[in-house]
Formats: C-alpha cells, sequence, structure tokens
C-alpha cells in the first residue's frame, strides 16, 4: 500500500467502507419511513506512514455512523453522524 501525500506534504486522510444498511422503520405503515446508515472510517496516516507494511485492522482509524431517515409520506429527513 503506498500513502498519498497532500499539498502539504503530509500523508492523506484514506477512507474505507465498513458497512452499510437500509431498513424501513414507519410506525404504523413501514413503508413509509426509511433509515439508510453508513458506518465508515478513515485510515490512520501516522500506522501508514511509520510503518508501510501494515494491513486492515493496524490502519484502522476514526470510524464514523452517518445515519439518514426519510419520511416518504411527509418529504422530511434527518441526517445524523455519530449519533
Amino acid at each position: 500500500m503506498t500513502v498519498q501525500n497532500n499539498t502539504k506534504g503530509g500523508p492523506q486522510w484514506i477512507p474505507y467502507q465498513i458497512d452499510h444498511s437500509t431498513t424501513t422503520t414507519g410506525k404504523h405503515i413501514s413503508i413509509t419511513k426509511r433509515r439508510v446508515s453508513w458506518k465508515f472510517g478513515f485510515m490512520n496516516p501516522t500506522v501508514l506512514t511509520n510503518y508501510p507494511n501494515a494491513t486492515d485492522a493496524q490502519c484502522r482509524g476514526s470510524e464514523h455512523l452517518l445515519e439518514l431517515i426519510w419520511s416518504v409520506a411527509s418529504g422530511k429527513y434527518s441526517i445524523l453522524l455519530d449519533n
């Protein structure tokens, strides 16, 4: 794995996907509300710079959960990051 450098010369934050799910969660009629979630992270640039042969779990950095809750009936939506 090669580390890409940004314009300032340091390693970039490289994103990776962990999980993705979609569910219908309406209170009375389940198809009226949708919940989509993405779990992703950014690789740890310090580990990538100091240990070029590091793999998988060794490179994991900060991980986040992004959720979109969307009401099909009313059109309202909310976006949550790390709850």
